[in-house]
């Protein structure tokens, strides 16, 4: 590493950048006490809920077809895919209109930091939907940023995990049916 020599104000005298990082290092470690341990509990299975923000809005604004847009439903299977690929510890995804679930056994990604797992998996999601967006909807402009919000779901057991996505699955089909009976 190359030092960088920083003039030290009110002297001559430089000060290396090494010098100043170790002072600060030293100084301010008290801040790390501040950071939330949110660690999630060693021997469960981590499900990471993505779900849109206002995408009802967003669906208005692009003029997506109702009650899914093959298009769009297209893009978000191919951002659960990237998703998919660049975390290959995910066993599993469910999706259904904005809203997706990825199933991880145990695992020390990210340390186990719900709040680290949950903003890369938002983070990386939203990035890919933007750069995906011409490849799925080719005739329509981006008007406006789409944006996701997650949470993690720690599940000691198999039987659970099965049960959550049970549940998830009879949102889905709840949805539609409301969907096709009443609008």
């Amino acid at each position: 590493m190359i030092p960088v020599i920083i003039k030290n104000f009110g002297t001559s005298t430089p000060i290396s950048f090494m010098k100043i990082a170790a002072w600060g290092t030293a100084k301010f470690e008290y801040v790390k006490n501040f950071k939330a341990d949110d660690r999630l509990p060693p021997s469960n299975w981590i499900i990471v809920r993505i779900h849109g923000c206002d995408f009802h809005c967003f669906s208005s604004i692009h003029e997506f077809e109702k009650p899914n847009d093959s298009n769009a439903a297209s893009l978000m299977n191919s951002c659960a895919s990237s998703l998919r690929e660049k975390f290959p510890a995910i066993v599993f995804a469910y999706g259904v209109s904005d809203e997706y679930s990825f199933v991880f056994e145990e695992s020390e990604f990210c340390e186990r930091q719900a709040s680290e797992i949950v903003s890369s998996f938002v983070s990386y999601f939203g990035s890919a939907y933007v750069m995906k967006w011409k490849e799925f909807l080719p005739d329509k402009d981006l008007k406006e940023v789409p944006y996701f919000k997650g949470r993690a779901v720690c599940c000691p057991k198999a039987k659970i995990v099965r049960d959550y996505l049970a549940c998830r699955q009879f949102d889905c089909m709840f949805f539609f049916f409301f969907f096709f009976f009443f609008f």
